[in-house]
């Protein structure tokens, strides 16, 4: 059994994969281009050749023309091939615009086989038929590629049996010509074929194309080359052995080169195979995603293009859906990243079944696509979620998506996925976690891409200004320090706010280009205040996880404070508590080389959901700023106030100063002085205002410094009078 298994395999009887089936049909078009060209460059030649003979000799014209046609033939079937192999190797090139050039080169084949009527028959029944069946070979050839043209031009669907199609119409074509024009050595001893010499050779040699470049499984190539040997022995073995007889000598050289071609094709198909093994191997690590069996992402985008290639009726058909699964990562850290990743194989199984004939890829991490048919595209989101729901019970698992539907057959389609994405980011708070990208959204969509890309020129250009917002001290209400809020100034958008910008950079991971930026802004305003003689008051920036992690917190803040001459104490660290919960060494030692570095630390947005407190315990921090939401609903929820009281109580007994932003009348602030609070920042007190504004009320007197404030500005400004020379 395992012999006749290998003798199969040998002989090629064994089912390739899909994989080497194409790449065998590429291999074959990419020999044919050249054997094609070959075979048009060798029939020129020989037509041209014909052609001067036959006005050097003109009564031999009717000869020449005569057995110049079969070259003829050949050159339209060669034209035909190069141009076939050459536009089907172009995968850029639209479906319906290579059928249109496959057309157009098959035509010359097609209409020149159809010539054979008006050919000048002999009385010999055998070359008429050898005559016929090279005008019908060519004719095939160019009827096979129009039909297929035609019916691809009309449906707009592949084939993939056309290309074995035409090459076999090809090869047979050339074998046709091959024993027509050998055939001709053994029975034209008079007239122009008596220079022709050997031309067996045209046979031989369009044999060894055939048989060396153009391959098939063994069995055929058997097929193909024994039929063709034989007829073509039998044939030239049928002239009357008193005008020619083979040589028995030729016939052991005939029988031996068929032998030896065979066994190079059998040595070629099979090294092909192995080729196209290694291949699939390789493409396998580039196009599949090991992990889960699925898509690669560069490989279905490649494979979007390949099925689509600009038809508009395939893309109205189709959506992107771009998924992702909620509460991934507290499963990773609950059962660690091996249960993870079955998981994930899970769900790569559950998208397979819920959306059959659909492109799907594993995008990176918990990140899935979708290329599927717009009918019922939500209806197989239900069920696919409900799937992996059932997956889980402790922890709740779930899928959220995003939908684009395809607009143009010209648009990028990385950029298709990019908008479901940020259509499943836009509504992963809706209650079905489903949201389909609208107007409202593409507009986003536009802006978040102008941001990215202008954010550096922002900064370059000045447009990144800095509003600040007072806080002041609960005992007197003068002013503290202020908080620096980012503004953006923009020509196209105009005046844009945190919303506008913050989140689309934070996405991006390009946030700490903004605040660098801001920390430039506060220093060289800074610098300003105390070129002029002003009272001059802390400002606190905040910095979030990300710009601990993609920029030197540490060495951006202390290189502006020296461009401009300004000393730390004018500047507050403010860190959210949210990024402290993340377990991270970068920004661990950042916050901590602060600290040791005599900066004044403030944790943020205390209480907004993490209360960390243990970060109130390992880093030294010396103001806590309580989140505003705990301040929202304080006089309607009889629990607000006794958990401020806490914080404020907690905070005094750490020896830390407390802030509560987000007042805004006189009755929370009452409030906030009764149990203790230090500082207070909110509406009521003074909204974010510009720089020239803060300068304006500065001179006017509308801002209260303390006595302290005050009196160093005064020190600061003898000190200079003393240093400045007198006129």
């Amino acid at each position: 059994m395992n012999f006749f298994r290998k003798l199969s395999n040998f002989l090629g009887f064994s089912r390739s994969t899909p994989y080497g089936r194409d790449y065998l049909i590429e291999t074959n078009l990419r020999t044919s281009v050249y054997m094609s060209a070959i075979i048009v460059v060798l029939e020129v030649a020989m037509i041209l050749r014909r052609v001067i003979e036959a006005f050097v000799d003109p009564a031999n014209h009717t000869i020449t023309f005569h057995n110049t046609f079969p070259f003829v033939l050949m050159l339209s079937v060669g034209v035909g091939m190069f141009g076939f192999a050459l536009v089907s190797l172009r995968r850029k090139v639209s479906f319906r615009s290579r059928c249109i050039s496959n057309l157009i080169c098959a035509t010359p084949a097609l209409v020149s086989g159809l010539l054979f009527p008006f050919e000048t028959f002999s009385s010999s029944v055998l070359k008429n038929t050898l005559v016929i069946a090279l005008y019908v070979s060519v004719a095939a050839f160019g009827a096979i590629i129009i039909i297929f043209s035609a019916i691809g031009i009309k449906t707009d669907k592949r084939n993939p049996y056309v290309p074995i199609a035409v090459v076999t119409l090809f090869a047979l074509a050339c074998l046709t010509f091959g024993i027509r024009v050998g055939y001709s050595d053994w029975t034209d001893p008079t007239g122009y074929d008596i220079h022709a010499s050997k031309q067996i050779i045209a046979f031989l040699m369009m044999a060894f194309y055939v048989g060396c470049l153009v391959i098939w499984r063994p069995f055929i190539s058997i097929a193909i080359l024994g039929t063709a040997f034989s007829l073509f022995y039998a044939i030239i073995a049928s002239v009357d052995p008193s005008f020619r007889s083979i040589p028995e000598g030729d016939t052991i050289n005939y029988i031996t080169f068929f032998i030896s071609l065979v066994v190079v094709c059998f040595s070629i198909y099979h090294q092909r195979i192995r080729d196209a093994e290694s291949s699939e191997k390789l493409e396998a690590l580039a196009t599949i995603d090991t992990l889960t069996g699925l898509l690669s992402f560069d490989h279905f985008l490649d494979q979007i293009h390949n099925q689509t290639q600009g038809s508009q009726a395939l893309m109205e058909q189709r959506v992107y859906l771009f998924l992702n699964v909620g509460s991934f990562r507290i499963y990773n850290d609950h059962y660690g990243f091996a249960a993870g990743n079955v998981l994930l194989t899970k769900i790569a199984n559950i998208l397979t079944a819920r959306f059959p004939d659909s492109l799907i890829c594993r995008i990176s991490d918990d990140r899935f696509a979708v290329f599927t048919y717009v009918d019922c595209h939500y209806e197989r989101f239900v069920q696919a979620n409900a799937d992996v729901i059932a997956l889980e019970k402790e922890i709740a698992i779930s899928l959220r998506a995003g939908c684009y539907v395809h607009h143009s057959p010209y648009e990028d389609v990385h950029r298709c996925v990019d908008k479901a994405r940020y259509a499943c980011t836009e509504g992963k708070e809706r209650p079905d976690h489903f949201a389909t990208y609208d107007q409202e959204m593409h507009n986003r969509y536009h802006l978040m891409q102008y941001i990215v890309r202008s954010v550096d020129r922002a900064a370059e250009e000045g447009r990144i200004l800095v509003h600040y917002q007072p806080i002041v001290w609960a005992d007197d209400g003068s002013i503290s320090c202020v908080e620096a809020l980012a503004r953006w100034d923009d020509p196209r958008y105009g005046f844009l706010y945190p919303g506008s910008f913050v989140p689309f950079l934070e996405n991006a991971q390009m946030i700490h280009r903004l605040d660098a930026a801001v920390i430039d802004v506060i220093c060289r305003n800074i610098r300003t205040l105390l070129d002029m003689g002003l009272p001059v008051v802390p400002t606190s920036v905040n910095f979030s996880r990300l710009d601990f992690q993609f920029m030197d917190v540490v060495g951006t803040v202390e290189a502006a404070l020296s461009k401009y001459g300004v000393p730390k104490e004018y500047l507050h660290i403010e860190i959210t508590e949210s990024a402290l919960a993340e377990d991270e060494v970068t920004l661990k030692s950042g916050v901590t080389t602060l600290a040791e570095r005599g900066y004044q630390l403030w944790i943020d947005d205390f209480g907004s959901g993490y209360s960390h407190f243990n970060a109130l315990k390992e880093f030294d921090f010396q103001v806590l700023k309580l989140d505003m939401e705990l301040l929202k609903d304080i006089d309607t929820n009889p629990k607000a106030k006794p958990l401020v009281e806490f914080l404020v109580q907690m905070s005094s007994s750490l020896g830390l100063q407390t802030v509560a932003e987000g007042v805004e009348n006189e009755e929370v602030a009452s409030f906030l002085r009764s149990v203790g609070i230090s500082r207070m920042q909110g509406y009521y007190f003074g909204k974010p205002m510009s720089f020239q504004t803060i300068l304006e009320q500065v001179h006017e007197g509308k801002i209260h410094f303390k006595p302290d404030v005050v009196a160093e500005a005064e020190k600061r400004n003898k000190a200079k009078a003393k240093k400045t020379p007198k006129d």
